[in-house]
């Protein structure tokens, strides 16, 4: 288990799949709660996602390998001069005022 830890803090591309695995669990749940009326439970969510995507900024190399998986973020497209974090921080702006109109 040690030694494949190592191995995902070594490699860009593993890490990136991890990364992707995890934001689309949140969102998930975060979808699931916003169904179910939990809005504290979805807030928390949303809180913890802008976190991670807002220290991305100091990874180059995962935000690289997270460009070119910006589809299974839910992104279309990651404008050459945004960030990967930027990105998925307004996507998050943009559910939650989908949200708010519901």
């Amino acid at each position: 288990a040690m030694a494949e830890e190592a191995r995902v803090r070594a490699d860009p591309e593993l890490r990136a799949g991890r990364f992707v695995e995890s934001w689309q669990a949140m969102q998930r749940d975060r979808t699931a709660r916003e169904r179910s009326g939990d809005k504290e439970g979805a807030e928390r969510l949303r809180g913890r996602m802008e976190t991670l995507a807002g220290g991305l900024h100091r990874d180059a190399q995962l935000e690289s390998a997270l460009v070119r998986r910006a589809p299974g973020l839910g992104l279309k497209v990651v404008e050459k001069d945004r960030s990967i974090g930027r990105e998925l921080e307004r996507s998050l702006e943009r559910g939650r005022d989908r949200g708010m109109s519901l």
